[in-house]
């Protein structure tokens, strides 16, 4: 397994990752956030990490800043979403 920042080419690969791991609906939301979070300027810096296993994605998560109050000057990032692939959660990665 490899980690690595993710590349704007990455985005298909991504988003599938999202989808399989939370399946149906949801794994529909969650790749839509995912994407929206990924061009946001209000979330930057933004950090976007994949691991891959033989060159595929099966791993993602961000780290984007964040407003705690909006009335209030605090710095905060957040660490989500994170996902793994479903055929590699039983995996170490998931583990990792």
């Amino acid at each position: 397994m490899e980690l690595r920042v993710s590349l704007d080419q990455d985005l298909e690969q991504i988003l599938a990752v999202h989808a399989a791991a939370f399946g149906g609906r949801k794994g529909e939301e969650i790749a839509n956030l995912v994407n929206d979070l990924l061009v946001d300027v209000t979330a930057l810096p933004l950090l976007s990490l994949v691991a891959t296993v033989k060159n595929n994605i099966v791993g993602h998560i961000i780290f984007s800043k964040a407003k705690i109050s909006p009335d209030q000057a605090v710095s905060s990032v957040i660490l989500a979403p994170l996902a793994v692939h479903s055929d590699f959660q039983a995996e170490e990665l998931a583990a990792n």
